[in-house]
């Protein structure tokens, strides 16, 4: 009869977990990697959102939550249709396809998250930001795989018309609650 020792075998299986996320992370029901963009390579960031009580009216005439992208770059970045992606899913990096835009840089994007899935002078998600919290992923997807280029996590959101901003832009340092500042430096 072999004795197995169950420790040794629950160290050797979070040891291979921790070597295989490390390189690569998997998301559920998807056989192809999503991997973490190299922060040298990091051209765009998620600045700034708001996900209650928004006061800014869409160019559809609706209060909406928003998320605010920033090019901390010298460089204008070309966003190319089918190739950047923002979700509110882990597990759903495409849940919405950016349209083409160019960022000058030092510039910022607005994105509207209303569910109304449309492009018309603004760009208006398929989903809303939760309330309660949740997760925001920014992606890059090339012909071989899908980057994480940016995300953000955040809880409850106490106070109406109040923002989640990067403190000074594109730092790593994140402010809530803050004046909202859409498409413009944040205080």
């Amino acid at each position: 009869m072999i004795k197995i020792n169950q420790s040794l075998i629950i160290i050797g299986i979070a040891t291979l977990l921790v070597s295989c996320s490390k390189d690569r992370l998997f998301e559920m029901g998807n056989p192809s990697p999503i991997q973490p963009i190299d922060s040298t390579e990091k051209l765009i960031q998620i600045n700034e959102f708001l996900a209650k009580g928004s006061q800014l009216t869409t160019d559809l005439g609706n209060a909406s939550d928003w998320i605010e992208l920033y090019n901390p770059g010298q460089k204008p970045l070309n966003m190319k249709a089918g190739e950047w992606f923002i979700s509110d899913s882990p597990t759903d990096p495409e849940k919405f396809e950016l349209p083409e835009r160019t960022i000058q840089a030092g510039d910022f994007l607005m994105i509207f998250c209303d569910d109304s899935n449309q492009t018309t002078s603004h760009i208006h998600t398929n989903f809303g930001l939760s309330s309660n919290g949740e997760h925001i992923a920014l992606y890059h997807k090339t012909s071989t795989s899908v980057s994480i280029v940016d995300s953000t996590s955040f809880g409850i959101q106490t106070e109406e018309n109040m923002s989640n901003s990067r403190v000074p832009d594109g730092s790593l340092n994140w402010v809530y609650p803050s004046i909202p500042t859409p498409g413009n430096p944040n205080q």
